[in-house]
């Protein structure tokens, strides 16, 4: 463990000599600076997307404004045959579009002849999205063409400019339109939109992608707890001890597979170093130093899957298991003095708190905006440790191959 922790240290020392040969203290600040306020504004937009398309204040229905008189008590039970499109156009006149209904046999061939009659262009299908109540239902569209099926679709054009579209006390904002079209997107959106006007039940499909995206709530479920504290209660504790046991699974895992593999590693350089001067040929020890490598393989597999069912969301997913293996890595290699010690796990324990509590009582909230904030501050609270502690700490000589780890707690002669 000793000459883990010498490895470590040489880690720590080349980590930060090239930082500070490549980056100034100034420049240092500065990006911390820039890393602090584009966190910022990140949480800022996501409170505001928050407040405009999942709030039952802010949000306004999609359905029920484009929808006909006669289907204001439009409703899709999950015992009826039929799908509903929604198109998503540019056109800044709501007034011309209505809902159409056809069979699914002629939904591939038809659909664009006719928004390429009524409107002179083709549909983006990046802004195509189908909602079924039942997922069986969304295996008819692969074969549209040959089947003869009474399943209906009805199809809603929506335009752009749209109310439900428009963010919340900006919605005159040009910034606004770029970073709906090029970042947050639709599908959040209309997510919501479909989950206030039809419940937390179905699937939406996007054509461009052909994902699926299930729209039950799964293990979490806020309808539920609203319904009385205790269960409000019951729930939140639930989320409280989901996190802890992911955040400490998660950390322990990490911490094991590095210090594994540098044992490994540090083990198979010498082996090589000593055959490769007695001129012994080292092919058997590339395969068993392989074939040790492997055990880690299931390790890994297992964790991925295990959010993969846990987040319902694969990217989500890979996007908090990177966010922990720098948090942690970080804290093995560069956390050092002792308030860094104090002060960097509990801080990384709180952001991954707070998003946390934001994606299990939000599940269909806009948790992309939530990890990229949550990632951004987590660079930003590295590099402020980095100048504030560690790089002193190493200049002063206070962290040295002789002490290089302070203790966390002093010790007081008896």
């Amino acid at each position: 463990m000793e000459y883990m922790e010498e490895v470590y240290f040489r880690l720590h020392v080349q980590i930060i000599r090239w930082t500070q040969r490549l980056l100034s203290a100034t420049s240092r600040e500065r990006i911390e600076m820039l890393l602090f306020v584009v966190a910022s504004h990140l949480l800022l937009l996501c409170f505001m997307l928050h407040s405009s398309f999942i709030s039952d204040r802010g949000s306004i229905s999609c359905l029920e404004q484009f929808l006909p008189p006669s289907a204001n008590h439009y409703n899709l039970q999950d015992e009826q045959l039929r799908l509903l499109r929604i198109q998503i156009l540019p056109d800044t006149d709501a007034e011309n579009w209505s809902l159409s209904t056809k069979y699914v046999g002629s939904y591939s061939t038809s659909n664009t002849s006719e928004i390429d009659t009524r409107s002179g262009y083709l549909l983006n299908p990046g802004l195509n999205f189908i909602y079924a109540p039942q997922k069986n239902l969304l295996a008819l569209l692969e074969h549209a063409d040959a089947l003869q099926t009474d399943v209906e679709m009805d199809t809603l054009l929506l335009p752009k400019t749209s109310r439900c579209f428009e963010l919340r006390w900006f919605d005159q904002l040009p910034l606004w339109t770029l970073i709906r079209d090029g970042v947050v997107g639709y599908d959040t959106i209309l997510v919501n939109q479909l989950v206030h006007h039809f419940g937390a039940r179905g699937f939406l499909y996007k054509e461009n992608s052909r994902v699926t995206i299930d729209m039950s709530y799964g293990v979490f479920n806020p309808a539920s707890s609203a319904r009385s504290w205790l269960r409000f209660v019951a729930m939140k504790f639930k989320i409280l001890h989901t996190i802890l046991f992911l955040f400490f699974v998660i950390t322990a895992l990490v911490a094991f597979v590095l210090l594994e593999t540098q044992k490994r590693m540090i083990t198979f350089a010498a082996l090589f170093h000593n055959r490769q001067q007695l001129q012994i040929p080292f092919a058997n020890l590339v395969m068993t130093f392989f074939a040790q490598s492997l055990v880690f393989v299931p390790v890994l597999v297992g964790m991925l899957f295990f959010l993969f069912e846990l987040y319902k969301d694969r990217l989500l997913a890979f996007g908090v298991m990177t966010i922990m293996w720098v948090g942690e890595s970080f804290s093995v290699i560069s956390v050092r003095t002792r308030l860094s010690q104090a002060y960097f796990p509990p801080l990384f324990f709180c952001l991954f708190t707070l998003f946390h509590i934001y994606l299990f009582s939000f599940p269909f909230g806009f948790s992309y905006v939530a990890l990229a904030a949550m990632c951004v501050l987590l660079l930003q609270l590295m590099l402020f440790f980095w100048n504030c502690f560690e790089i002193p700490a190493l200049n002063r000589g206070e962290i040295s191959r002789v002490c290089p780890r302070e203790q966390l707690f002093l010790l007081f002669p008896l």
